[in-house]
């Protein structure tokens, strides 16, 4: 006697188990990817490497730690496109149109930000991932999409924390 025994799986998986929503990084093969310093960047848009690309933050006072900064060289990773047919318009959109909003928007982040959140274990992750999500705002990107980012990520090429 022979038992067979069949199962299915229904077209939507189980949990865990089927199509994984993919970031955008992984979407975008590496040879895609390209990067600028955010303070590296001259006023004609064009990358000066003869700057550090370091910037210094103050961040918020508290009662223990009331002149408190952080220096942070900040790198944008974007999507230059299908084989790289959209780097140079992306570039230019990037670091001559929106370059001025997206300082102002790392001022206003970790001006924010205590001395004690910036010590966490995973400040430098949150901090990337927020200025991501707050960049990408900017130029209007839609965050539902992974395949049509335009920013991909943000790096943390230097941290240091300093209190007084």
């Amino acid at each position: 006697m022979s038992i067979f025994l069949f199962t299915t799986l229904n077209s939507k998986g189980v949990a865990g188990v089927g199509k994984a929503k993919l970031s955008a990084e992984q979407v975008v093969p590496p040879a895609e990817q390209a990067r600028f310093n955010l303070y590296q960047v001259d006023a004609k848009g064009e990358v000066d490497t003869e700057k550090s690309g370091d910037a210094v933050f103050n961040i918020k006072s508290t009662e223990n730690q009331p002149n408190s900064f952080l220096m942070a060289s900040i790198s944008v990773v974007y999507n230059g496109g299908s084989k790289n047919k959209l780097l140079e318009e992306r570039k230019k959109l990037l670091q001559n149109l929106y370059i001025s909003d997206f300082r102002q928007a790392a001022i206003e982040y970790f001006r924010s930000k205590s001395y004690d959140e910036l010590q966490q274990a995973d400040a430098m992750q949150k901090a990337g991932e927020d200025l991501q999500a707050i960049f990408s705002g900017i130029i209007g990107e839609d965050p539902e999409d992974p395949a049509k980012k335009i920013i991909l990520k943000i790096v943390f090429d230097k941290w240091i924390i300093q209190q007084q």
